[in-house]
């Protein structure tokens, strides 16, 4: 059997090289430079009356969710950065700040409260202060691919983060690395204010929102490199899929919400792939026992080969397999499901032809 990559598995030098250089390339420039804007003015929220607390929050709230869909962006396979969410969508966006401060204090919560409680002139302090950092340093990067790849927060609990840094322990210690690096120079960053407050906001700016780009495109990397390693699978499919039918009751309250409210993200992610690949077909995959039906629906390549997407539910989190390698790549979004998928098809189309 021929078995492909879900991507091509760069070594440590490129994927580390692609992040460094993500921001600057032609067509990340308008994202980069709209991005700073925001950074500006978290810097300077400080200095603005009345409603600088508002405007810290905004702005943090967009660079936040702009962080996630870069990582989910990468982890599909894109090189280009994405787009701005619409303020229209603000709840979303809120949603990814906030998922991201719940992170954080679940991976730094442990030094925080050594910080708060401790003595630093007890014995164990400097020990314990020392293991809770590097807990906090290995555990939030995964814990943000985890959110990213089971679309929430449950995704990111330790019987997943933990056992996915075990099996990637060689190359994600160099992740971590530079990850912790981008984070120390972002805080020393804040510096530049006190030794030059005429300019350094605008310096403090600059290095911080470009070691937050850095990190997200490093961890969609490191993804796309061990995405079969890591071998996660939403936990949606253990589920059994009768507990997933609603009742009568449940059937005549849904009677009374508008269909563009009750669009499964599966019957999503076939419309979009159908839309863009008209040669490709799209079908359920043939049951013979009713009870094997696992929610699942194929995509077809002319060549014969397909990608299957698989959700008890219809909706996310997914799991993503093909008839032509080994992988099964969870996807926690739409995007990240049409991206993997989008992927797949190109491999497929490499290898064997449309």
């Amino acid at each position: 059997m021929v078995f492909v990559s879900f991507v091509d598995q760069p070594s440590a030098r490129p994927m580390f090289v692609d992040a460094l250089t993500y921001p600057f390339r032609r067509g990340n420039r308008v994202i980069t430079a709209s991005g700073l804007v925001f950074a500006v003015l978290i810097e300077i929220s400080n200095f603005i009356p009345v409603f600088g607390i508002l405007v810290w929050i905004l702005a943090c709230a967009f660079l936040g969710a702009l962080y996630f869909d870069i990582v989910s962006a990468t982890m599909g396979g894109s090189d280009a950065a994405p787009d701005w969410q619409e303020f229209t969508h603000f709840f979303d966006i809120f949603g990814s700040f906030l998922r991201l401060v719940l992170l954080s204090l679940f991976s730094f919560g442990p030094l925080l409260l050594i910080i708060w409680v401790g003595s630093p002139q007890a014995k164990l302090f400097d020990p314990t202060h020392w293991g809770a950092l590097t807990f906090g340093c290995f555990y939030f990067p995964m814990s943000v691919l985890a959110s990213v790849a089971f679309g929430n927060l449950r995704g990111a609990l330790p019987h997943r983060v933990f056992p996915a840094i075990f099996r990637t322990f060689k190359t994600y210690v160099p992740v971590v690395g530079a990850f912790t690096l981008a984070g120390w120079l972002s805080s020393k960053s804040e510096d530049f204010i006190e030794e030059n407050p005429t300019i350094g906001w605008l310096s403090a700016a600059v290095v911080s929102f470009y070691t937050m780009l850095f990190q997200a495109r490093l961890l969609g990397l490191f993804y796309r490199a061990k995405s079969n390693v890591l071998a996660w699978s939403p936990p949606s499919l253990s589920l059994d899929l009768t507990e997933e039918l609603p009742d009568s009751e449940e059937d005549d309250k849904a009677e009374d919400i508008p269909n563009s409210k009750r669009v499964r993200d599966l019957d999503r992610v076939i419309e979009l792939i159908s839309l863009k690949y008209q040669d490709v077909s799209n079908e359920p995959p043939p049951i013979t026992d009713p009870a094997e039906d696992r929610g699942a629906w194929l995509f077809i390549l002319p060549n014969g080969k397909s990608v299957q997407i698989e959700s008890p539910s219809g909706n996310s989190p997914f799991l993503i397999t093909t008839s032509f390698n080994d992988t099964r790549i969870p996807a926690g979004t739409v995007a990240l499901a049409v991206a993997v998928i989008e992927r797949h098809l190109a491999a497929a189309r490499k290898l064997w032809g449309r």
